[in-house]
């Protein structure tokens, strides 16, 4: 078990424009917004940053996410997307598991934070990847991409 913690803890997301773009500038922004939260997650566990550092960093994150999901349900819900509810289902069923990461987070458990860490990064890799790859798609379907490249102040 050891070696596989060691292992997630060093997998840190790197942003590969062919392969996590969606083709709708804000959400991408926003996903590497999300990658680059939990990198700087990985590298405070990594450091052995104080409990209350990485707690903050993770709680920030949270809210970054949340504010993410968001944004793709008000999309969701201009453009009709037929899978809103359950997109916005495993939505919640996310924020609700990071909250939950959030609150078992312990100093006298550093194990139970870096595989938090691993999780989120899991999740990012497999929502932006699937899920999202479906919506996105279909939002450039309704022209969504030349709408949001054309939003002033967002």
């Amino acid at each position: 078990m050891g070696r596989e913690v060691t292992h997630m803890q060093k997998r840190v997301l790197k942003w590969e424009e062919a392969r996590h773009s969606l083709g709708i500038p804000l959400i991408d922004e926003q996903h590497r917004k999300i990658i680059l939260g939990i990198n700087t997650l990985h590298q405070a566990v990594a450091k052995a940053l104080p409990h209350d550092a990485v707690r903050s960093l993770l709680a920030n994150l949270i809210q970054l996410i949340d504010q993410h999901f968001s944004f793709e349900e008000a999309l969701m819900q201009e453009y009709a997307f037929p899978e809103t509810e359950s997109h916005r289902l495993e939505h919640r069923a996310i924020v609700a598991h990071a909250r939950h990461l959030l609150n078992a987070l312990t100093p006298a458990r550093p194990l139970r934070t870096k595989l938090a860490v691993a999780d989120l990064t899991a999740w990012t890799e497999r929502h932006v990847l699937a899920s999202d790859r479906a919506l996105g798609a279909f939002l450039i379907a309704q022209g969504a991409a030349a709408r949001q490249r054309a939003v002033p102040g967002r």
